[in-house]
């Protein structure tokens, strides 16, 4: 009989443990269902690498744009001479 006073005794201050802290997590599990994803197929590691790279391209075009605007990207032919 002394062997099953342990297991008992333990099962005893587990049990109240467990059902009393496991509980605590579920408003935040329900608060956020799937903390890795934004959208339904994409994780937010692979929206912020998208946004990077939209971003830099979106600046080297207007660099580009900016450079035909004021007429640098290229020499003018206005001229019928060759300029060196």
């Amino acid at each position: 009989m002394k062997c099953f006073r342990l297991p008992a005794l333990l099962i005893a201050v587990a049990l109240p443990a467990v059902a009393l802290t496991g509980c605590n997590s579920a408003p935040a599990i329900r608060a956020d269902l799937s903390p890795t994803t934004d959208s339904t197929t994409r994780s937010t590691e692979q929206d912020y690498n998208d946004y990077a790279r939209i971003i830099d391209h979106n600046t080297r075009g207007a660099w580009d744009d900016a450079s035909r605007i004021l007429l640098l990207d290229k020499p003018s032919r206005l001229s019928p001479w060759v300029i060196p």
